[in-house]
């Protein structure tokens, strides 16, 4: 089975959750020896287990000797945690991801709020060796300005911009801007790597940009919209991608808001890794 977070599945995000019928012990490493709380509950006919994390510890599942194992930190996400009072939470989203000898960010939230979240929690995001932006909303990309000035050699991986400004616009609320700030991309334009094509960024991390549209999208897209110049157009979400991390025998799926939907994207990884089993990972904000 896969594991899910995000909003699609109905779990929360920014955690990895095993969804299985055995009992597989997932261990809160920012805390010595404790474990997630884990409840039992019924969804379609099927058993799952639902895992539960406080915000900004890290989690990593028990990896066979050798192999070297994922550890995903929260950063900055929505909920605040009930006994990390010194964490700030925001709406937006930001994984700190460590595997072997290398870590990313995996979006870097609204603000610079994921920076100071990270030097709390001991990460220091001079030694970050790359930055992938799911997709072009100010909650995913905000932090950009605040991450160039603490990192001066990690490059950042996205889609390329859409045509037009994104925008929140519902008819009984306010429109309001939701893209990233219009200059944020014209700021050291040499580490900002546009990607269209399946890439490995980082050994065993890969990038997919080819989703897509055979499942229905997420309902809550009928609010958003890019605004062009002869008028207002639904947002098809080009400029959202997936990151892939190949992991020992498995892979693990990451997805921002997953505003294609979860399961175009795992159609979109699934085709290439016909060879190998999923743990599949959506982490969302919204």
């Amino acid at each position: 089975m896969g594991r899910f977070t995000g909003i699609d599945s109905g779990i929360p995000r920014g955690i990895q959750h095993l969804f299985t019928d055995k009992t597989e012990p997932y261990r809160n490493v920012g805390r010595e020896g404790s474990e997630y709380r884990k409840q039992c509950y019924y969804r379609e006919g099927h058993r799952h287990d639902r895992w539960h994390a406080d915000f900004g510890y890290q989690a990593s599942r028990g990896a066979p000797e050798g192999s070297r194992g994922v550890k995903i930190t929260t950063l900055i996400e929505n909920t605040p945690s009930g006994n990390r009072v010194a964490l700030k939470a925001e709406h937006g989203l930001s994984l700190h991801i460590a595997f072997g000898n290398a870590s990313l960010l995996f979006d870097i939230g609204a603000s610079a709020a994921f920076s100071e979240n990270a030097e709390a929690l001991g990460i220091d995001l001079k030694n970050v060796d790359a930055v992938v932006l799911s997709h072009h909303h100010y909650d995913h990309g905000g932090g950009l300005k605040r991450f160039l000035s603490l990192n001066q050699r990690a490059n950042i991986y996205l889609k390329r911009p859409p045509d037009g400004e994104l925008y929140f616009k519902s008819p009984i609320l306010p429109k309001r801007y939701v893209g990233l700030e219009s200059d944020v991309l014209q700021a050291c334009t040499e580490r900002y790597i546009f990607v269209d094509r399946l890439t490995e960024i980082l050994p065993d991390v890969f990038i997919i940009t080819d989703i897509g549209a055979t499942h229905p999208k997420p309902q809550g897209n009928k609010n958003l919209h890019i605004k062009r110049q002869n008028g207002w157009t639904p947002d098809i979400f080009s400029h959202e991608l997936v990151m892939v991390i190949r992991e020992n025998d498995e892979i693990v799926l990451f997805t921002g808001c997953a505003h294609n939907g979860v399961l175009n994207m795992i159609s979109a990884v699934e085709p290439r890794s016909a060879d190998r089993p999923s743990r599949r990972s959506s982490s969302a904000s919204t």
